[in-house]
């Protein structure tokens, strides 16, 4: 997309208190939204390039954003691309397909054939042109994370509505992979049977060839020796899984999940801390020059941390006794004194005992 200085059309209305506009359930995956229905609703035509600026609330991979729009003319399509001093930097993370806004308004979804991967916390710019006959809805300074921005030749500027900065009506949707370990504790030298859980639901509308669960790092101590997979899984395999991953064909949207259950036996000296695991979920595609390559290390992956604490080491001794004489006027009694370990928790401190291999494509 072009960046031209805002044109002549590029015009804003006001359209005044209108109730009930919109009443949206909240879809599976949201994570960063605008909500249109408010009480200082405006609209935008533009054939400059308009941003959004948004604060990722979660890690995962970004399936898709919604604006909230409406004109019922020309297709338009979005990027997402990183930030510099909470501008779009030009860094093209990922191009969506189009879509097409309704002439009366409403949610218009953005998908991207290969997801980028975003970090809770980083901000992001969603990029768009509205072509000047669709029209982008928004409000006054009512997203905290972010801005509505107006490209102005090769910079941009804040696209205040009145006189407040504005922020345009969008909805972000992220999946992020849910690792968990099946107990919340367990005690140094002693063996205990473990299960780690992996889960991700990836969204409709990826063009990937087929998706990816893999464990990355685990604890040199914990070894798996079962392993349970959906069924849409064609390689369950403990061998698979923590190498280059278990793989289902690309049938839309989908919920995977992997289970591997075995002994964990951390040494004493592991007491008092903590442990972790990690695992990704990956969008693979058909040819790997088909990936778009967001600033991130894993290009397509979410990635899922686990921690466990362990409890400390616990000693097993034998009770003993102490004979005491008993006084004159007392009568004869043994007091039997049972030593004993307690267990301590140093809490905060994140140890990754883990087995580390690079992942190959």
């Amino acid at each position: 997309m072009k960046r031209r200085a805002l044109a002549v059309c590029a015009g804003l209305v006001l359209l005044g208190l209108m109730p009930g506009a919109v009443q949206a359930l909240v879809p599976a995956g949201l994570d960063q939204s605008n909500d249109p229905n408010l009480d200082n609703q405006h609209t935008l035509g533009s054939q400059a390039d308009l941003a959004q600026t948004f604060t990722a609330g979660k890690s995962g991979l970004l399936s898709g954003v919604d604006l909230y729009m409406n004109g019922g003319n020309a297709p338009i399509s979005v990027t997402i691309e990183g930030t510099s001093s909470g501008h779009p930097d030009g860094n093209v993370m990922a191009t969506s397909g189009t879509g097409t806004p309704p002439s009366a308004a409403n949610w218009v979804p953005f998908s991207f054939a290969n997801p980028p991967s975003v970090t809770a916390g980083t901000m992001y710019a969603i990029v768009f042109n509205t072509g000047g006959s669709n029209a982008i809805w928004g409000s006054e300074n009512t997203y905290p994370g972010g801005q509505a921005l107006v490209a102005n030749g090769a910079s941009w500027i804040t696209h205040a509505f009145l006189s407040s900065p504005g922020d345009y009506a969008f909805q972000t949707f992220v999946e992020a992979v849910q690792l968990t370990w099946d107990k919340a504790q367990i005690v140094a030298g002693a063996t205990t049977q473990l299960t780690l859980t992996e889960t991700m639901s990836f969204a409709a509308g990826s063009a990937a060839n087929h998706y990816l669960l893999d464990l990355d790092g685990w604890p040199t101590w914990f070894t798996a020796s079962g392993i349970t997979c959906s069924p849409q899984i064609t390689n369950c395999t403990i061998s698979d899984f923590e190498n280059l991953g278990v793989t289902a064909p690309n049938s839309g949207a989908l919920t995977l999940v992997v289970s591997v259950t075995g002994p964990a036996a951390p040494p004493s000296s592991a007491g008092g801390t903590q442990v972790g695991a990690n695992a990704y979920a990956c969008l693979v595609a058909a040819a790997p020059d088909a990936q778009v390559v967001p600033n991130q290390s894993e290009p397509g992956c979410a990635e899922g941390f686990a921690s466990l604490a362990i409890g400390a080491f616990q000693a097993t001794l034998a009770p003993t006794s102490t004979s005491v004489q008993p006084g004159a006027n007392e009568p004869g009694s043994v007091i039997w004194l049972l030593p004993f370990a307690s267990i301590g928790f140093l809490g905060g401190l994140l140890v990754l005992t883990t087995r580390r291999r690079r992942r190959s494509s």
